[in-house]
């Protein structure tokens, strides 16, 4: 793979990221987690989605990987998260952490992510949705994810 496709590559990833994240956070936001809330949320942004060419094989993996082991997921966030449950987490955060614990416990099978990617991922995405504390929040919590 050459240079640009490798920038398309993480291009696209970096969004599937982003619209997997606002997705994960509608969810914890409702409580629900089912096929119907994402082909709602599919449907709601897919003209955003279409233009953004996200990568849909991450999307999909991703996402699976959340809803299917969201309670063990949020075990090892509450667990790294020393003094804080889960349900004082603000749920941006709490979205950002439960994407990219997912990434660093159920990789895909090609093109794994990179532990450190993840988290230099995650708080990226804090410090565009997240609030001023968020980065070194999230950061934190993924350093003591990443060493377990």
């Amino acid at each position: 793979m050459d240079t640009n496709d490798t920038k398309l590559t993480n291009r696209r990833r970096r969004a599937a990221r982003e619209f997997l994240m606002q997705l994960v956070y509608q969810m914890g936001m409702t409580n629900d987690f089912s096929d119907a809330a994402r082909k709602t949320f599919l449907d709601e942004h897919a003209t955003e989605i279409t233009s953004a060419c996200p990568d849909f094989k991450y999307f999909n993996h991703y996402l699976a990987a959340v809803t299917g082991n969201l309670t063990e997921i949020d075990e090892i966030i509450q667990d790294a998260s020393e003094h804080w449950k889960i349900r004082r987490i603000a749920k941006v955060d709490l979205a950002i952490l439960r994407l990219a614990a997912a990434e660093m416990l159920y990789p895909q099978a090609k093109n794994p992510i990179p532990r450190k990617v993840s988290i230099n991922e995650a708080v990226e995405l804090a410090k565009k949705f997240g609030g001023d504390k968020s980065p070194a929040f999230v950061n934190g919590v993924l350093g003591k994810i990443a060493d377990r």
